[in-house]
């Protein structure tokens, strides 16, 4: 997109000319010198001070100027279209809106004040939801603009629709544009979307006289917790009632009693007469700990000195609030000298408006005593607080010696000439001070002329102010030459010194060069060594790294057969202590086997004896007994055969047959 954006001048005449006769078409006169020189003015204050912005606030451009740019600067890099208060209407809107699809770096649009209807602002609304750098749209109005855009309920959805999707969006003014008028569904969603941080990223939101309802504003309010973006809210207008101002004090005080993220500094409130006292006193009653809003408009809120004390109560330890307008509401002079008080040493409040309230001699004395003290405070503003001349010369006497502030104002009141004449002769004491309102009161014009003339000499004391500051600025530009040319001469003198430095130098380069070389070389041959070690290193490392790898496998290895080993020999010996006890018990059963045997053979021996007794006796009886031996070595062989195969038997056993045997003999 980039390579095809085009340039536009207004250098090129056929460019000049077109815009002139769109201009021509629109103001509906004819081109006249008059016409064509006022049109020059206007190009160059609107066109030629930036190529990338348009600005044309108040020239009457209607449909025709707006076709025309939107032919000339589509697919250029226009960032900043400003259209305040002109007349293009629905068609021109229409067509504008069309232009931004061309001008994708279009980050400022202002159609305010246009007299655009409701279906050219659904166009729009669509055309600004497929944008993605646009940051500022404003289509509101001021109180004092003869025209407004009449967007209806349908429009507005759609522009709060474009919100979800124009994430770059960051300021959206709706002043004036009836959106909530018949319908408060536009608010609901606007509200929705707020409560949604990644999809609304808002920081000036401006809903001032749309329609809005106070149960609206109440979940309007109530959003702005969630979202951590908006820095500057408008709501007047809107004939908000207590619950509205209710839910403002909590969304402030959650910011200090909750930690809530809030970034709020700006609130505009006014003209919601029914908030009343009720529903302003949680808001008075949370800045004294507040320490983030700086600007609070309450004009025409229905607020009395009850809740306003409590504001009073709360302001000194209050260190950020700069602006205070508390104008046309029903504080008296008591609400006067409570707030003189808290603003004698306040550090930051700049502008504190009490036009409208019924402040008296007795309020404004008091007011007089803090300026005095008070070197902060830059506007002041009382008119018709029914002040008289004792009051008129309290301020007269206090600003004698205040050098701060620049803007008093004391008009529709109740000071007579005499207060005039007083007064004018205590201002000219003072050079700060340089605009004093008091017209619509009984002074003299003569005397308004003087008080006309002291300001103008204050305002000229300060014009002059910035001469004198060029002219302090001269003499040390002068006497920083003279140094500049001192600094001249001895630089001349440090020259030749760097020059028979530089010779030397030059020598002792050269020398250097041979031994940066040979440096080099060294430094080279280390490097390679160092490069061999550090791959040695490495290698070495991952053998290690290996080996531990190796060690940790065999140790986990080593630790399970150790294990399966303890296992294995509590088996062993268990079986072997149990083999012992066999093994004793076998030891003593062949011990007393032993015993018996020898017994066995003695006993043997005997029988053996005695048989080679019988043995000589059946010798000697053979031939009688042959027969029965022949019986009996029978019987014997069998015996011994069986003794021979058989194992010795017990004792008991031996001796039975041993004895049956003798029975037989």
């Amino acid at each position: 997109m980039a390579q095809n954006m085009k340039n536009v001048s207004l250098n090129d005449p056929e460019v000049y000319k077109e815009l002139l006769l769109a201009y021509v078409k629109d103001v509906r006169e004819p081109p006249t010198p008059e016409v064509q020189k006022r049109w020059r003015e206007i190009v160059e204050k609107a066109f030629l001070a930036d190529p990338k912005e348009i600005i044309l606030k108040g020239q009457r451009c209607g449909v025709n100027v707006a076709v025309s740019l939107s032919t000339l600067y589509a697919r250029t890099p226009l960032t900043k279209l400003d259209l305040y208060e002109n007349l293009v209407r629905d068609h021109g809107c229409e067509v504008l809106a069309g232009l931004l699809k061309e001008v994708p770096n279009l980050t400022y649009l202002n159609l305010g004040s246009n007299d655009i209807g409701s279906a050219a602002g659904v166009t729009l609304g669509n055309a600004v939801a497929n944008h993605k750098k646009i940051q500022v749209l404003i289509l509101g109005s001021d109180t004092t603009e003869t025209h407004f855009n009449r967007l209806d309920p349908t429009a507005g959805r759609a522009i709060v629709d474009a919100l979800k999707k124009a994430r770059a969006l960051r300021h959206l003014d709706l002043n004036r544009c009836p959106i909530a008028r018949g319908s408060q569904e536009p608010i609901y969603a606007l509200a929705r979307s707020l409560a949604t941080p990644s999809l609304c990223q808002l920081q000036i939101l401006k809903l001032g006289s749309v329609g809005m309802n106070t149960d609206a504003a109440v979940e309007l309010i109530r959003s702005l917790n969630v979202t951590t973006t908006i820095q500057h809210l408008d709501l007047h207008d809107n004939d908000l009632s207590t619950p509205a101002g209710v839910e403002l004090g909590r969304l402030v005080a959650a910011r200090h009693t909750t930690q809530t993220p809030l970034v709020l500094k700006t609130v505009l409130f006014h003209m919601n007469r029914r908030i009343g006292d009720k529903g302003i006193v949680d808001l008075f009653r949370c800045l004294g700990n507040d320490d983030g809003l700086e600007t609070l408009d309450l004009r025409d809120c229905g607020i009395g000195d009850e809740s306003f004390s409590v504001l009073c109560h709360a302001l000194p330890t209050n260190a950020t609030m700069t602006h205070l307008n508390v104008s046309n509401n029903a504080i008296t002079s008591q609400g006067g000298i409570e707030v003189s008080r808290a603003l004698v040493h306040h550090s930051s409040m700049l502008f504190l408006g009490l036009s409208g309230n019924k402040i008296r001699d007795e309020g404004a004395c008091s007011l007089a005593g803090m300026l005095e003290a008070n070197d902060v405070l830059q506007t002041l503003e009382l008119d018709d607080t029914r002040i008289s001349d004792r009051g008129a010369i309290a301020f007269g006497v206090a600003l004698a010696t205040n050098s701060t502030l620049t803007t008093l104002r004391l008009s529709d009141n109740q000071i007579s000439d005499d207060g005039g004449k007083a007064l004018v002769p205590l201002l000219e004491k003072n050079q700060h001070l340089l605009n004093c309102n008091v017209q619509s009161n009984s002074i003299d014009h003569n005397t308004v002329s003087r008080l006309k003339t002291v300001m103008q000499r204050n305002q000229k004391l300060k014009a002059d102010e910035l001469p004198h500051r060029l002219q302090k600025e001269v003499v040390r530009l002068h006497y920083q030459k003279y140094k500049l040319e001192e600094a001249r001469n001895a630089l001349e003198g440090q020259r030749k010194l760097k020059q028979d430095i530089e010779s030397t130098q030059e020598k002792y380069e050269i020398a250097f060069r041979d031994e940066e070389q040979e440096a080099r070389k060294k430094s080279k041959e280390l490097q390679e060594k160092i490069k061999d070690e550090e791959a040695l290193t490495l290698d070495l490392q991952q053998r290690i790294l290996a080996k531990d790898q190796e060690i940790a496998t065999f140790t986990a290895q080593w630790e399970e057969n150790m294990k399966n080993l303890q296992e294995t020999l509590a088996d062993e010996v268990s079986q072997r202590e149990k083999a012992e006890d066999e093994f004793k018990k076998m030891q003593e059963a062949l011990v007393a086997a032993e015993k018996s045997r020898v017994t066995n053979e003695q006993a043997v021996k005997q029988k053996l004896a005695d048989l080679k007794e019988d043995k000589e006796r059946w010798q000697h009886q053979a031939k009688d007994l042959r027969v029965l031996l022949d019986k009996v070595k029978a019987q014997l062989k069998e015996a011994e055969a069986a003794v021979a195969a058989a194992p010795p038997p017990p004792p008991p056993a031996a001796e039975v047959p041993m004895k049956k045997t003798k029975g037989k003999k």
